[in-house]
This record gives C-alpha cells, sequence and structure tokens, in this order.
C-alpha cells in the first residue's frame, strides 16, 4: 500500500490549505497590493509575519504553479530573509523566490509591505499624537521580534515624512476650490512669524491654503503670502469674507488689495484678548460678560449700541483698554451687518478654525526640547495642519452659506473714514 503523504508549507507555520488560493484570491491579492499594510496593521507583528509570509507564498504559487507542477517558464527558487513594516514595526519575515525566463519575479505585495515611506506616515502620526521619538520604541507591542526602530532612525523617518507634507503644501495647487471666506493667523516662533490660511467653500469644505514664513507680520509679508495662494491657483476677488487676527500688516494688505471692496471680519476673541492685557484681574469677568452679550447681538445697530455701552464703562476704568475696543469695532461687527444667521455668523466672528489647529501643535511641542532653526517649526506645522485637515467636519451652519454668498454680492461694505468704533 502506498504511503499518504501530505507536505506543510516550508515558508511558514501556516498551512498551505488553510489559505484559499481559488481563481478568487487574484483580487484578494490585488487589493493586498494596494492595501497591504492597512489590511495586516490591526494585527500584532508575530501573527502578521506569519499571515504576510503565507500571503507570499500563495502569491508565489498563483504566478508560478503548485510546488511541484511549476508552470512552463517559471522555477521556484528557495527563499530568503526579507522584512516588511507591520502595525508600527519592522519585523523580519522569509520571502519566497520565483524566476522566470528574464530573471527574478519581483513580489508586488512585499514591495508595497517593504514601503518605508508608509512606515514614516505611521510614525508621523503617532508623532502628531503626542507620542515623542525617544519613547517610539516603548510602544511597539512586545510579541514578534522588530529591528531598525533606534531614536536617530526614528527621527530621520519622521524628518522625512514631514519635509514631504510641507513640500505638498507649498505645491498644492488651489485652481478647484472657490473660496467663500478665508481665515487668517500666524505663530510666532525662533524670532519669525509662520502664518496661516484655511478656505471655506460654498459648501461648507474647509481647505488649507497654505503657509508662509517671514520675519515679522508685516505687509510686505502679508502680500507675498496672498500672491503666493494666487500663484497656485486661488481666486482671490471682494465677494470673499476675510477673517484675521488684526495684525496692522495683514490689515494692510487686505486695504490695499481690496480697498473699500473689502468684506473683512476682525476675531472678536483676538480683540477680547487684547482689551483684557489692559485690564486689572478683577474687571476682566465684567467685561467678558458685557462684551459678550454684544458681541451675541443679532443686529449690527443692536451690537453697536452693545459694544458703546461697553467702551463707554471701559473708559471709566481703563482708557488704554477703551482705546483698544474702539480701534478694532466696527471690524467685529462685518457679520452683523452681512445679517449672517446666528449660526453660521458664529464660524465666522472667531479664527477658531485656525487656533484650534495651532492648539494640536502643543502636544507636538512638549516633546520638542529646542527648534533648530524656523524650518523645523514649519514642518511640524505642515504636518499638522494636514492631519487635521483629513477629519475636518464641514463649517457649523454651512447650510446657510448660500445665504452669505448672495449678501456678500449685494451688499457694499464700503470702509468708514473711520472704522474705529468712536470716531
Amino acid at each position: 500500500m502506498m504511503k499518504s503523504t501530505k507536505r506543510t508549507p516550508k515558508l511558514s507555520i501556516v498551512r498551505r490549505e488553510e489559505i484559499d488560493i481559488s481563481t478568487s484570491v487574484g483580487v484578494v491579492l490585488a487589493d493586498l497590493a494596494e492595501q497591504g499594510k492597512s489590511c495586516l496593521d490591526a494585527l500584532s507583528r508575530e501573527m502578521g509575519a506569519r499571515l504576510v509570509e503565507a500571503i507570499l507564498l500563495a502569491e508565489r504559487e498563483q504566478l508560478g504553479g503548485a510546488a511541484y507542477h511549476p508552470r512552463k517558464g517559471f522555477k521556484k527558487w528557495s527563499s530568503q530573509g526579507g522584512s516588511v513594516y507591520i502595525a508600527g514595526g519592522k519585523a523580519k519575515v522569509r520571502v519566497p523566490r520565483l524566476r522566470d525566463e528574464n530573471g527574478e519575479v519581483k513580489s508586488r505585495i512585499y514591495a508595497r509591505l517593504k514601503d518605508p515611506d508608509a512606515f514614516s506616515e505611521h510614525l508621523l502620526h503617532a508623532c502628531l499624537s503626542g507620542l515623542s521619538g525617544r519613547r517610539y520604541e516603548d510602544v511597539f507591542s512586545t510579541a514578534g521580534e522588530a529591528f531598525g526602530v533606534s531614536k536617530s532612525s526614528v527621527s530621520r523617518k519622521v524628518v522625512a515624512a514631514c519635509t514631504r507634507k510641507l513640500k505638498e503644501l507649498n505645491e498644492r495647487r488651489l485652481e478647484d476650490f472657490e473660496a467663500v471666506a478665508v481665515f487668517m493667523d500666524a505663530m510666532h516662533r525662533c524670532g519669525e512669524v509662520v502664518m496661516a490660511a484655511i478656505g471655506v467653500d460654498a459648501e461648507g469644505y474647509k481647505r488649507v491654503l497654505g503657509l508662509w514664513q517671514g520675519s515679522s507680520e508685516n505687509t510686505e509679508m502679508c502680500r507675498s503670502f496672498l500672491s503666493d495662494m494666487e500663484s497656485r491657483g486661488l481666486a482671490l476677488h471682494p465677494d470673499i469674507i476675510f477673517v484675521t487676527d488684526g495684525g496692522t500688516g495683514l490689515n494692510r494688505a487686505l486695504k490695499d488689495r481690496f480697498g473699500k471692496d473689502l468684506k473683512h471680519q476682525r476675531c472678536v476673541i483676538h480683540k477680547r484678548r487684547n482689551v483684557e492685557s489692559h485690564l486689572p484681574e478683577m474687571y476682566r469677568a465684567e467685561f467678558d460678560r458685557r462684551y459678550n452679550n454684544a458681541i451675541g447681538m443679532v443686529g449690527y445697530e443692536d451690537a453697536r449700541r452693545e459694544l458703546l455701552k461697553v467702551h463707554e464703562w471701559l473708559e471709566g476704568i481703563n482708557t488704554s483698554a477703551a482705546k483698544s475696543l474702539s480701534e478694532g469695532g466696527e471690524r467685529l461687527l462685518t457679520v452683523h451687518r452681512l445679517g449672517i444667521p446666528a449660526l453660521l455668523r458664529k464660524s465666522l466672528i472667531t479664527t477658531n478654525i485656525i487656533e484650534s489647529t495651532f492648539n494640536g501643535l502643543d502636544a507636538i511641542e512638549k516633546n520638542v526640547k529646542r527648534y533648530r532653526d524656523i524650518g523645523m517649526f514649519k514642518r511640524w506645522m505642515a504636518a499638522e495642519v494636514l492631519h487635521r485637515e483629513k477629519n475636518w467636519r464641514r463649517l457649523d451652519g454651512y447650510a446657510e452659506i448660500p445665504e452669505l454668498v448672495e449678501k456678500l454680492r449685494e451688499k457694499s461694505m464700503k470702509l468708514l473714514d473711520n472704522e474705529a468704533l468712536i470716531a
């Protein structure tokens, strides 16, 4: 009686019979070639490495035929050591080899899982979540053997990933984006300024429009930033409402560009901080109450009347605080003058859309011992804003944007000769 034998795959503890290599496996392998890393990231590296070996073996048999019945023109050629990136780490695997008349046949799946850029993206995501490169090794699962995760290796990979993000942002084309509102704000680091701009379109979708670096937040720097966005295809016109922090350089650049047709909303939060910086601690809570009540008024006339009352109250306490409020008065009420509905108005009276992104940098910066230069900060900033952009929801009140568009086109927001609240 002939002895029955049953072969176990040489390269994996997973039995060949447990892997479906029917005709439908071609579709599965094609998906894995494109999305292999995301499919395997949920597994531990130990199980993932074994599964990768089994899949690589299945791919070889699909291409070259069964182990002892190779297709004509193909030859199985043992295996060699290799590595893939799985679940945030680099894991060792055995890679089956296959040859044809032209030489080595490369595995598409292995090439995809070995892509260092995919690993860099994972590292960058971890760092943007507040993880220091010095602690990255600590988060790896103890299951499986990992290598290539030294501090210097992590640092190089993260820097490379951030540099790609900055390049992507600097070269982003904007022809397909029709802005209804543009939010602009700046951060100061290393004695320089990095300004960010985020746009909102007619359907409420947000997009990062760019970053711009300068020695200070002066008029020339702001003009250059506007020109850069235009050079990449963004259409800037008077029917866009600009929401800014009120910096003098940016104000002047916008006025020079659009003149009396400018629709400019000053951030009410920045102005509140400016006024409070002049006030003793004992008066700040009362100022907040009065100020918020004025800004919360629905109509322009009502809001202006209440702001005048706040100004009068400040005059009796601190003339510098009163002057600061007066300086930004009319620009604080642009959305009121337009008659924008309440929910959308709340979204357009502050630069919170940028402030919240800046706040996300705090988690990153706690792991930065020192900035070597402003370029380092700019790389982190680009990575952070693009990381956040993926999860942005539409602007609150987006259903009211068509009404805003009509008002922007119909109303002439002529600047007053004196923009101060008190002429």
